[in-house]
């Protein structure tokens, strides 16, 4: 059974060679299936779906094209090139869950009139062609919003190009770059697309209206690279691809494609062709500039004179006035911010009210050399907005898969909220901070002396000019703001799916390993059983013990802890009646031994004088045997000490000492020592029984 990914999450579905038609068990989306009856097709299928997902839209359709050349009536084929030439990627809604199609390449032609699409409905079962009309349908209805906002927008002259984040989601160099080039053209009175601003008040999954827009409105497009990959990016790919296929349409449009710190060849294919422009070289923006006006200016009338606007100042003294603030203003275009200031002191000293002497002196203040390069610092002044904020533990779930999954000895809790550890911690924007700055912003307005003093005695054309300014600055640091909260709720989102995605894939592994460890249990109660099938011995019956304590309530673990406890402690009644009457019977022994004895010393007594030589030593060594053989050591030795070197009695003296030696470690507890003694002295009196006696007594101890 073939293996195809899932159109909408990218999971696996098993496929069947009569099965069009089918639910995904990971996302819970619903959709069609090819009709596949070898490996390779399923391959190819996943390897389109692949680069859809990734929005390599022209590679997965090529992918697809294949498929249908290979078979014309395989509809799923035909419907997927139809969603990889409208752009189609299908993105799950945070609200309901459910996927939805987002469009990345609208186009003014209707889905429903697509050829591939038409092709898929002749070419599909009953079932199967109801969910293409179903979702077909959905794609227009989007399409349809797409359009609606295109026909609100204002035409673009010029639409920039360029990648905005890096593989760390810091900012490139080309977003500068790009910049840069924006500014130069919104002053020569340009409209530019410079998605850094044009698309900063919109959310990431409204773009795509505007982008449309501006691709066809546009007349020209600069493309800005400092890295081949940049350029090949998906997201900038698409965007400069589609504009080709729009210049194939339209040749008055016009393509630029501006590098720096890379070699030209580098670029793709479809732009080395171009003419480009190198951004290092000195007077490139001046190029740049005639190369757009070339174009956008072709069908206006050359005016014979180009007249600059200049502010004149009436009233006494005029015209020194006018040349003033000429000067003032010239200073400020050298970056000489102190002769600037003194020019706009000398014209308030003859015209204290001159709104225009006011702003030169603010702007040599914040050393700016226009209103515009004002506006940018203000704007582009935020202060770094980034802040870590937590969201908070599923301390809920974590609990009920404790209680759910957790064995003890085998799966523990603390290894299960182990496994649910995790850094909650996610960097995002404070709203509270852009919107504290943009007050500072309003403040300055209001408060700073110079700028309270322009807008008091601003009049006419001037006034309304330096009311723009303030609007436009104010305008767009609400802008930021708004966009700052709505990537605060969007950072919180994805911080929040990461972690219910986290905890999914960590509860999956733990329904593993309770897996894992219930098999375990299993095979442990079963060998803690096997234990007890031969004859039951106190060793075998406290291995079995402990074996089931181990298991806890598992099964009937604790009721035969119970039986077998039993029967240690009957074993144990058992050895110790047993032993207590080996000690009885030692000391009824000892008891006739001593009478022996007592006997012998008075027959010895009595014929001291004669056998003083012979007997005495005879009755003494028999009486130590004696000794020996009840047990009393001590005697004993001290008897074989008496007899000097009368037969071995020198030899059983040691052994005698050694064997009391062995009965004082014994006595203190000192088991592996006693043990060792008693079996250095080998066959000598009972040395050899007391070995096993004492290892037994170590065990009991």
């Amino acid at each position: 059974m073939s293996i195809i990914k899932c159109k909408m999450c990218g999971g696996d579905m098993e496929l069947s060679p009569d099965k069009s038609f089918g639910t995904c068990e990971y996302c819970g989306s619903t959709m069609t299936l090819p009709k596949i009856d070898d490996e390779q097709r399923a391959a190819s299928f996943n390897r389109g779906n692949h680069f859809r997902r990734l929005g390599e839209f022209d590679k997965a359709l090529a992918v697809y094209e294949r498929i249908v050349q290979e078979d014309e009536n395989d509809a799923e084929a035909h419907w997927c090139c139809a969603l990889c030439r409208f752009g189609i990627e299908y993105v799950k809604d945070p609200a309901s869950g459910e996927y939805l199609p987002t469009c990345h390449r609208a186009s003014f032609d209707s889905f429903l009139e697509d050829v591939d699409y038409k092709a898929a409905l002749t070419h599909a079962d009953t079932v199967a062609r109801r969910q293409y009309e179903l979702d077909g349908e959905q794609i227009a209805a989007v399409q349809r919003g797409i359009l609606a906002t295109v026909q609100k927008e204002a035409p673009f002259d010029v639409f920039i190009c360029y990648k905005e984040s890096d593989e760390t989601g810091q900012r490139t160099i080309d977003s500068t770059l790009a910049q840069d080039i924006y500014y130069q053209l919104t002053d020569q009175g340009r409209r530019v697309f410079f998605a850094r601003i044009t698309l900063e008040d919109k959310a990431g999954q409204e773009y795509e209206p505007y982008i449309f827009a501006a691709l066809h409105s546009a007349k020209v497009m600069v493309v800005v690279g400092t890295r081949p990959e940049y350029l090949n990016a998906v997201w900038v790919k698409n965007e400069w691809s589609r504009y080709l296929a729009l210049m194939r349409q339209d040749r008055k449009r016009l393509l630029i494609p501006c590098y720096r710190d890379m070699d030209p060849y580098d670029m793709p294919e479809q732009l080395s062709v171009l003419q480009s422009y190198d951004m290092s070289k000195i007077g490139f923006i001046q190029d740049l500039i005639h190369g757009v006006a070339k174009v956008l200016d072709a069908d206006k009338p050359k005016p014979e004179q180009v007249v600059r606007e200049q502010v004149v100042v009436q009233g006494e003294g005029g015209s020194n006035l006018t040349a003033l603030l000429k000067r003032g203003n010239m200073a400020l275009e050298d970056g000489e911010w102190q002769k600037a200031d003194d020019f706009f002191e000398q014209v308030l000293n003859m015209d204290a009210e001159c709104a225009e002497a006011y702003l030169g002196k603010a702007l040599a203040a914040q050393k700016c050399a226009t209103l515009d390069m004002l506006a940018r610092k203000l704007v582009d002044g935020m202060p770094s907005l980034t802040i870590e904020e937590t969201i908070p533990e599923a301390a809920a779930r974590i609990k009920a898969a404790c209680a759910k999954y957790g064995i003890l000895n085998y799966l523990p809790l603390g290894k299960i909220q182990t496994e649910f550890s995790y850094k909650r911690t996610y960097a995002t924007k404070s709203a509270d901070k852009a919107f504290e700055y943009q007050q500072r912003v309003k403040k300055y307005f209001e408060q700073d002396r110079l700028m309270s003093r322009t807008a008091q005695y601003a009049r006419g054309d001037f006034a309304v000019k330096f009311q723009g300014f303030k609007d436009t600055v104010i305008a767009s640091l609400k802008a930021y703001v708004e966009k700052t909260e709505a990537q605060k709720s969007a950072d919180r989102r994805r911080a929040e799916e990461n972690y219910a995605a986290f905890l999914d894939s960590t509860e999956r592994k733990i329904a593993e390993l309770y897996e894992q460890a219930d098999q375990q249990r299993e095979a442990d109660y079963i060998a803690a059983c096997a234990l007890m099938e031969e004859e039951p011995t106190l060793t075998k019956l406290q291995d079995a013990v402990r074996a089931f304590e181990r298991l806890g309530d598992y099964k009937d673990s604790q009721e035969r802890i119970e039986q077998y406890q039993q029967k240690i402690e009957e074993i144990r009644e058992k050895e110790r009646i047993l032993l207590e009457q080996r000690e009885r019977d030692r000391q009824r022994k000892k008891r006739k031994t001593l009478i022996a004895i007592a006997s012998a010393i008075v027959v010895a007594v009595s014929g001291y004088f004669v056998t003083t030589k012979a007997i005495i030593p005879a009755i003494r060594y028999q009486s130590a045997e004696k000794m020996v053989a009840v047990g009393n050591h001590a005697e004993a030795a001290t008897i074989f000490e008496t007899l000097g070197n009368y037969k071995d009695a020198a030899e059983k003296m040691k052994m005698a000492a050694k064997y009391v030696e062995a009965e004082s470690l014994l006595a203190s507890d000192n088991y592996d020592a006693a043990i060792e003694a008693f079996e250095m002295l080998g066959g000598y009196s009972d040395a050899a029984e007391r070995v096993p006696q004492t290892g037994y007594s170590k065990a009991e101890n």
